[in-house]
């Protein structure tokens, strides 16, 4: 019995790496993508902000940081990284070194990362303090205000911080499930299974 467990552990183990090869492995695609396909197919039936539903348009937006006024719509092509957070609140302040070097890195392949800033505390409501927080900590990507959390809510956002990667159509593909582990084959894998994969 003792014989049986670590080779079953063993194989799926195996199973896994080449289901995780063949999805990401192979060529380049050659044809010009579609901006509409999808990594994963939209789930008629999924809540709004859950996996599988289309990323909602940014909602009740007061202010916007490192950008002119965007829709989400706008950055088809690209594969997003929804980060809601706020400038007093620790958790968010640590993953922001992991984020920048994402952003550094990443940024070429395609990766675009979109802060909506989520305030906990009335000051943080204020936009020069957000403008400072941003310029203190050299955050690079865009920022919008989410000051009555109509972002947060389309979202159905539970705490801070909170991650959302969408696909290259604006599909979110794998909720908050984004971790502090992140590098070119990821990002490259998840741009080329949107470019070549079709609802």
């Amino acid at each position: 019995m003792n014989r049986v467990r670590p080779a079953f552990v063993f194989l799926s183990l195996v199973a896994a790496a080449m289901l995780t090869l063949a999805a990401c492995g192979g060529a380049e695609p050659t044809a010009t993508p579609d901006p509409t396909a999808t990594a994963f197919p939209v789930d008629p039936d999924a809540a709004p902000g859950s996996v599988g539903s289309l990323v909602p348009e940014l909602e009740e937006v007061a202010g916007w940081i490192n950008t002119e006024p965007f829709a989400m719509s706008d950055l088809r092509g690209k594969v997003v990284l929804i980060d809601v957070w706020t400038y007093t609140c620790i958790n968010c302040l640590r993953t922001l070194p992991y984020l920048k070097d994402w952003y550094a890195k990443y940024e070429d392949l395609g990766l675009e990362i979109v802060g909506v800033h989520s305030p906990e505390f009335e000051f943080e409501k204020v936009k020069e303090n957000v403008e400072a927080a941003v310029a203190k900590h050299g955050l690079d990507w865009r920022v919008v205000q989410d000051n009555d959390f109509g972002t947060w809510r389309a979202l159905n956002n539970a705490a801070w911080p909170a991650r959302t990667r969408t696909g290259l159509s604006g599909t979110p593909t794998l909720g908050r499930a984004v971790t502090t582990k992140l590098s070119s084959k990821s990002v490259s894998c998840w741009r080329k299974a949107a470019l070549t994969c079709r609802p």
